[in-house]
């Protein structure tokens, strides 16, 4: 869904716009960050862990989550009122953007709700109900975002961001009002709930810390790219990052079930998630590789045709991006394992290690690349990042070295090395079948020698929450 909806705003809002756009929304997702306190990770992991032992903890963790969201969410919102004149004036110049950013603080509260009630009912493991709902929504969303867009602008955009979060709670409370316990009048479930407190809040600080520090650096880049060159080629990165989150589908669809699953794993037979961990890691990069190759060479096509001829600067940055897909991937996968096992501060380590990467990089390159600077440094970042993921589980988990996962990670970026040199729209017609052939035979081989019957069936018995 939220790739369809970059590409309606992109479509009817100027690259300047757009990438106004992308500031708010970045912006805005810093705010929620805040606004949820960690609650919905917290949420996830909790509720799986606890309602097949004791389903009144389960629920009193619920309805604390709950609480906790709404009290921090309207915090939140009303501080972001407070500055929003003062972003848009004194740091970015643009006095037109305070309006958008004051409507963003009913964003600021709805998004946080939602997120925190999905997260419910993940860990109770109905992923086919949060399926509907997304459909339902992403279908009342999409007339109203092209007649707001077309009309209000960038206002119209945030507008309908509104609309669809707000039906969204809505349907969510009422699929949830069942299992949620809306007061601790129970003794027995307030008695367990203060037992389990301490180890609740050593997992809810720094998942909300770990969350946290990952915004301001997304942030810190942008900023610096829409301050030291223009909103023009911000809005041609986020075009960029826009194309590329559709190579994320695969790790998307397998973490949605994956942290409740491990979760529960992990208290069943914890000496089994070196293996789960290795076998996901396998999975997910060896089928993001002859995917990712197979799409290269048709990136100019997709720019011109999704979002319009006046993004075609968006290319080169878009090749970059696309180059540190199976890294994200990775990394996404990676996360869910180490917040499954609950070792959150941990997390946060390895995450404000990943912010110190990126910043420094961003402050070096940025400057002086624009666009292809911030999207190298992404590049750069998550290859720094999955690196330290692998030694610290090898370390902690006892994961065998992934000698045949880094020897690909290693050739597939050579391969974008090479693709990219020739990358030039002239040699494109050259470099299209050279991908397309080097993609099948990639794949080919993949599925024939490397994936085994056990590792496909594992990822069907993932999907359809039967691990």
């Amino acid at each position: 869904m939220v790739f369809l909806n970059n590409i309606i705003a992109a479509r009817l809002l100027t690259p300047n716009d757009f990438g106004t756009l992308s500031i708010v929304m970045n912006l805005q997702n810093l705010a929620v960050i805040i606004g949820c306190f960690g609650a919905p990770l917290a949420m996830t992991r909790y509720v799986s862990h606890w309602r097949n032992r004791d389903i009144s903890i389960a629920r009193a963790f619920g309805s604390l989550l709950l609480y906790v969201t709404l009290i921090s969410s309207f915090a939140t919102a009303i501080g972001f009122l407070l500055i929003s004149s003062t972003i848009a004036s004194q740091l970015y110049g643009v006095p037109g953007m305070t309006m958008v950013l004051r409507l963003s603080a009913a964003f600021i509260i709805l998004s946080s709700l939602n997120l925190v009630l999905s997260s419910l009912l993940q860990g109770n493991q109905k992923i086919k109900t949060l399926a509907k709902i997304n459909a339902l929504v992403a279908i009342t969303w999409q007339p109203v975002a092209l007649i707001s867009i077309a009309v209000l602008g960038v206002e119209g955009a945030v507008l309908a961001m509104i609309l669809s979060n707000f039906i969204s709670v809505l349907v969510l409370v009422l699929v949830s009002r069942d299992f949620l316990l809306m007061n601790f009048s129970h003794s027995l479930a307030k008695t367990k709930l203060k037992r389990e407190r301490g180890l609740f809040f050593s997992f809810l600080v720094p998942a909300f810390l770990s969350s946290l520090v990952i915004a301001p650096a997304y942030w810190i880049g942008r900023t610096i790219l829409a301050i030291d060159w223009n909103f023009y080629l911000l809005g041609q990165y986020s075009v960029a990052e826009s194309l590329s989150q559709i190579m994320l589908v695969i790790p998307a669809a397998v973490s949605i079930p994956l942290l409740p699953l491990l979760t529960e794993q992990h208290s069943i037979n914890p000496l089994e998630m070196g293996k789960i961990t290795e076998r996901l890691i396998k999975i997910v990069v060896l089928l993001m590789l002859p995917l990712t190759l197979f799409l290269f060479p048709f990136l100019s096509i997709a720019i011109n045709f999704l979002y319009g001829e006046s993004y075609s600067a968006a290319f080169y940055p878009a090749i970059l991006m696309f180059a540190a897909s199976a890294l994200a991937s990775v990394g996404s996968i990676v996360s869910n394992v180490i917040f499954g096992i609950g070792r959150m501060w941990h997390a946060l380590i390895l995450n404000l290690f990943w912010v110190i990467v990126y910043i420094s990089f961003v402050i070096v390159i940025v400057p002086s690349q624009g666009s292809i600077g911030l999207a190298s440094v992404y590049l750069i970042s998550y290859a720094l990042y999955v690196i330290a993921f692998l030694l610290y589980f090898k370390r902690e988990i006892g994961i065998k070295p992934f000698g045949s996962i880094i020897t690909i990670l290693l050739y597939s970026g050579f391969a974008f090395f090479f693709l990219t040199i020739i990358s030039d729209r002239k040699w494109m017609v050259y470099a299209t079948p050279i991908a397309i052939i080097f993609a099948i035979i990639l794949g080919i081989t993949i599925y024939r020698f490397l994936l085994t019957t056990e590792d496909r069936n594992y990822v069907k018995r993932l999907l359809t929450n039967r691990i």
